[in-house]
Formats: structure tokens, C-alpha cells, sequence
């Protein structure tokens, strides 16, 4: 068989499965959801549904809050940002780390304001190669060369060792055009 028979077969096999699963037949096995579209499901037992039924109401027929949607419900209409699922407040900076391959270095973007603020080697050589990125949670990044190395950048400037090359005082790249030397980068 060849590489188009089976992605023919395979099409074929995926459009029939569709078709199957696609909702078939009438509507009257279907529970009644009203004008909301939001019916509910019984556990078979017709009879204790229709008793439960007569002998309570329905918090959802009264505009009480559904399944886990707890929370503020007040919002204006057409507000459904709500609080993002448990953010964690404001942000302290967003960047985003950029792999230059060819130029064996990794770029430090900030999507705030769209400016390079640092770029750095990513091996001794200068010829790691970098490809794939994992920031942390603080920011930091840690680079994977194809040339077979790791490298750590730290993000934020206050948490690099300011002696880390010998030389008072901080020196880290601060953008496109300031490329430090391996070893003379404190952030790295």
C-alpha cells in the first residue's frame, strides 16, 4: 500500500467515524433542556425523578448558580473574564526568550514593551546552536543547545550575582548590540 492509499483509508476512516458519532436519529430520547439549552440527566429511575421533582424546585429554573460556576455572577453583560482561574495577581514583568540559532545566542524580549533588553551566549564555543527553551516561574531560562549544553540566563537583573565574572557592580547584556564574552555575563 501506498503513502496515499493510507492517507485516503485513513480520511476514509476518520469521515466514517464522524458520521457515526455525529448525534443520529430523532429527539425524542433527548432529555428537555428549554430555551436554555441546559437540560439535566436523571439516574433511570423515572419514579424518584418525577417524586424529587414535585417535591423541590430546581435552583437552576430560579437563576441559582450551576454546577462549579461559583463566584461573582454580577458582572456586567458580556464580561466573562471573571478572574482568569486563580491568577496570581499583577504581573512583574513578561518576557519572552528567543532562540538565534546561527548566532548561537538567546534574545530576552520583553512583550510589554517589544524591545530586546538583553542577549546572550549560550556556550563557551559560541557554537551551541539553541533550540528549544523552559522558563521558570521567575523568569528564568534555561536554553538547550543542539551542540550539547544547557545554559541558565536569569531574568530578573536583583537575583544575578553582581561578582560573578570578578568585577563589581553588574554587568549583563543589555540588548541586541551587547553581546557579553562567556564568562564576563553576571546573569548567566
Amino acid at each position: 500500500m501506498t503513502k496515499t492509499h493510507l492517507i485516503v483509508l485513513a480520511s476514509s476512516s476518520l469521515l466514517a467515524l464522524v458520521t457515526a458519532t455525529s448525534g443520529c436519529g430523532d429527539n425524542t430520547d433527548r432529555a428537555d433542556a428549554g430555551d436554555t439549552g441546559i437540560g439535566s440527566l436523571g439516574d433511570g429511575n423515572d419514579d424518584a425523578n418525577d417524586e424529587a421533582e414535585s417535591s423541590s424546585s430546581s435552583s437552576t429554573t430560579t437563576g441559582g448558580l450551576l454546577l462549579d460556576m461559583g463566584g461573582d455572577t454580577d458582572l456586567p453583560s458580556g464580561m466573562n473574564c471573571g478572574g482568569g482561574g486563580g491568577g496570581m495577581g499583577e504581573v512583574d514583568f513578561s518576557y519572552i526568550w528567543v532562540a538565534n540559532s546561527p548566532e548561537s545566542t538567546i534574545s530576552k524580549i520583553n512583550t510589554v514593551t517589544m524591545l530586546e533588553e538583553g542577549r546572550y551566549l549560550t556556550r563557551a564555543d559560541a557554537a551551541g546552536n539553541p533550540s528549544r527553551t523552559s522558563v521558570s516561574l521567575s523568569g528564568a531560562v534555561a536554553v538547550a543547545n543542539r551542540a550539547g549544553s544547557i545554559t541558565k540566563v536569569i531574568a530578573d537583573h536583583s537575583k544575578c550575582n553582581e561578582m560573578n565574572n570578578g568585577v563589581p557592580g553588574l554587568q549583563t547584556s543589555s540588548g541586541a548590540g551587547d553581546v557579553l564574552p562567556w564568562g564576563q555575563d553576571d546573569c548567566l
